[in-house]
């Protein structure tokens, strides 16, 4: 679910080259941690990948999340279950 989240956002984001995402896996097998290698924007992406027998919770994991934070101008969390469409700028 991770993967269609992250494509979405960068395929509606008017400037892709300049967002970078950053992702927090708690999951069962290791396998499924490698879902951002055929990207076109691989080179944005920071992730952490925690067996979810070492899991701690979201709390742990937004914590763990902000760590990725490498001085971008904005920061924005956000879970597995959003979204994202293109919005025009100038609506009328």
């Amino acid at each position: 679910m991770i993967a269609h989240v992250v494509q979405e956002m960068l395929a509606n984001a008017k400037h892709p080259q300049r967002v970078f995402v950053g992702t927090v896996q708690q999951i069962y097998e290791f396998h499924e941690a490698c879902w951002h290698t055929g990207l076109p924007w691989k080179e944005q992406i920071r992730s952490i990948t925690v067996p979810f027998s070492d899991a701690k919770g979201p709390t742990n994991a937004r914590h763990l999340a902000a760590k990725l934070y490498r001085g971008e101008d904005y920061f924005m969390q956000i879970d597995s279950h959003t979204s994202f469409i293109k919005v025009p700028l100038n609506p009328s």
